[in-house]
């Protein structure tokens, strides 16, 4: 049985999702069969008061910490304040706390969970460049050396934004989410923009890792997020890791 011992709340722009951490700490080589162990689960951004008491049914609330890593600054403060209501404690954590070198001259110009994927990432497969894809409400492709060093990337929209934008901008056409299984030439009007979409889609991944790959080739790729299925689609040859914001997490709460 797997005994959890805090939580890793990543607050997005419509979800928040929860990863639990396991009590033994992540260590090399045995690093990814930890990610296993651990458990991921997502909430859509209500009430803070009303997420806090679904986790505390579960019986997720920690013995130890909650960190938070937030792109909603108002949201995180109202959700620490419903935990700490619970007696719970919790770490909100900053790019600048993130130990990895980056080239930003302003680092809170840099997503705190793009920089947390990538020392994740270091420390899942060091001694290696890598180039990270992180498919969520946005795509992120970000370069890291092998020394460990973040180098910067591109951020593109994802698939929801991609889906919304052409549903928003037009009279008629529905908002659809691709599964990979269209095929061209469609013969409705959902599956044509299930098909546009999950083209625009690729083709920004395939564009800025063949970018990355002129420049680094011998990076390892490496897919996560929410649509990594998809992204492996498109690239064949890239390491799969779902949970790579736990790892960081984890990484994190075994730092302080």
């Amino acid at each position: 049985m797997t005994i959890y011992r805090a939580l890793g709340l990543d607050v997005g722009n419509t979800r928040l999702k929860v990863h639990r951490l396991p009590a033994t700490a992540p260590s090399q080589p045995s690093l990814l069969d930890w990610v296993q162990s651990s458990s991921v689960c997502s909430f859509l951004k209500t009430n803070p008061q009303d997420i806090v008491t679904k986790l505390s049914s579960k019986g997720w609330l920690p013995t130890g910490a909650c960190h938070i890593i937030t792109v909603d600054g108002l949201f995180a403060e109202a959700l620490e304040a419903a935990l700490h209501v619970n007696g719970t404690k919790t770490t909100r954590w900053s790019t600048a706390s993130v130990p990895m070198k980056h080239p930003y001259k302003h680092a809170k110009d840099l997503g705190t969970d793009r920089l947390l994927a990538a020392w994740a990432a270091h420390r899942l497969m060091p001694h290696e460049d890598l180039i990270v894809i992180d498919a969520g409400t946005a795509i992120t492709v970000d370069v890291v050396s092998a020394q460990g060093e973040f180098l910067g990337g591109a951020i593109a929209p994802g698939l929801p934004l991609l889906s919304g934008s052409l549903h928003e901008g037009t009279a008629q056409l529905q908002r659809v989410m691709p599964t990979g299984e269209e095929t061209f030439p469609a013969t409705s009007t959902k599956d044509a923009c299930s098909l546009g979409v999950l083209a625009a889609f690729n083709g920004a991944i395939k564009e800025l890792t063949n970018d990355a790959q002129s420049r680094f080739p011998l990076a390892r790729m490496v897919a996560t997020g929410g649509d990594h299925e998809l992204v492996s689609s498109c690239l064949p040859d890239a390491t799969a890791v779902v949970n790579l914001l736990t790892v960081g997490f984890a990484l994190l709460d075994h730092q302080e």
